[in-house]
């Protein structure tokens, strides 16, 4: 399968689960009947998902059609740039998906401090995630 779809689809999964765990939200209520989340609340959850997946897709789609880099001369390269692309992509996924998801397992957490700590690190994680991706989808074809 080629690599590029295989990452695409890391990050439309990864996009799709964050959308889940954050809907989750909305349908617990804490012991007492009172729901973790209101309906007037999915604006400001939804735009820290769009925060934390906004600029890593964005490098990723543009370099996806422009392709500004020159194309590797060793098909070596382009594999180990694949893996590594398709591995730091898992662990900011998981990294993201595990921090959204405490509030489901940690009784007293707080969802707001949670999304911010999520923002946070993922924000420090597209560092190292959108330039890794954004060579690997910006390499022009041999």
């Amino acid at each position: 399968m080629n690599p590029r779809a295989v990452l695409t689809m890391v990050w439309l999964a990864g996009l799709a689960a964050a959308v889940g765990v954050v809907e989750a939200y909305f349908l617990r209520s804490t012991p007492e009947g009172i729901p973790w989340l209101l309906p007037s609340d999915r604006p400001a959850a939804y735009q820290t998902l769009a925060l934390l997946y906004g600029a890593p897709l964005s490098a990723m789609l543009a370099c996806w059609f422009l392709k500004p880099f020159p194309p590797l001369r060793h098909q070596a390269r382009l594999a180990f740039a694949g893996r590594l692309a398709v591995v730091v992509t898992v662990a900011f996924q998981v990294l993201t998906l595990y921090l959204l998801a405490q509030g489901h397992w940690v009784p007293d957490a707080s969802l707001p401090d949670l999304l911010a700590r999520a923002r946070s690190v993922a924000g420090t994680m597209a560092f190292l995630v959108a330039p890794v991706n954004a060579a690997f989808f910006g390499l022009k074809p041999a």
